[in-house]
């Protein structure tokens, strides 16, 4: 990992000195690290250094965490704290992607269910609900060696079902050491393709609700049908900043 970093550091001074540094997008990244007992900060530590050298980086963070914090450069970071909850928000608002750094698996559990009782949790839902990406990075969420033997079924199929869930809301489950070049071939793709798509049924549901207008992501792709139905019910689209 840190052959990684050495690597990486080496290849921005090579590019930017010589005048060929390509130029990348302004990708955002959010990173939460959770208050569990953690026992890999160190690779964690490690694998944060690399985003935060690649990508503007926002690093929220329980006390825990406060102590090896000196080697991170000038990056943002936020204490997960009520009293910073409108600076989150911000930091929320811009990012591109939601980085849950090796989760303990209640957070999994609280995931899937869309239990919401923690901060962490919290700022995962609603990012997942605001269309944003998410991914978590644990190298533990598989039964190894003698596990697949003790392990009861009915712990593991538990384990097995949250993970479904996760994949089915659109959350990523990758290995530590592999959130770097997901980041890459992430962020390299075509991302008009992901466009948010605004349908009929969203002009239908601000109805229900009894408002007059529908706030839509800038890059939202509207459909004609859907601009007809809002012209027909009174309803503006809104495109946020």
């Amino acid at each position: 990992m840190r052959e990684e970093i050495e690597k990486v550091v080496r290849r921005v001074v090579s590019e930017y000195v010589t005048n060929k540094r390509k130029v990348f997008k302004p990708n955002s990244l959010l990173i939460v690290l959770e208050s569990h007992n953690n026992q890999d900060r160190a690779q964690i530590l490690d694998a944060v250094k690399i985003l935060s050298i690649k990508y503007e980086t926002t690093i929220c963070y329980s006390d825990v965490w406060s102590p090896y914090f000196k080697d991170l450069g000038n990056q943002k970071k936020i204490p997960l704290q009520d009293q910073n909850l409108e600076e989150i928000k911000t930091s929320m608002q811009k990012a591109d992607v939601l980085f849950l750094a090796n989760p303990s698996y209640a957070s999994i559990a609280k995931l899937a269910l869309l239990i919401d009782d923690t901060l962490e949790m919290w700022i995962a839902i609603q990012m997942q609900l605001n269309g944003k990406k998410v991914v978590l990075a644990k190298d533990y969420c598989f039964p190894r060696g003698t596990q697949n033997i003790t392990m009861p079924h009915s712990v593991s199929r538990k384990l097995q079902n949250y993970l479904k869930q996760l994949r089915e809301g659109q959350i990523e489950l990758i290995m530590l050491g592999d959130m770097s070049s997901w980041l890459d071939t992430y962020f390299e793709e075509d991302l008009s393709q992901n466009r948010p798509v605004v349908l009929a049924k969203h002009i239908e549901e601000t109805v229900k609700q009894g408002e007059k207008v529908l706030k839509v992501p800038k890059n939202s792709l509207i459909t004609p049908m859907c601009k007809d139905y809002a012209r027909e019910l009174g309803i503006s689209i809104k495109q946020e900043e």
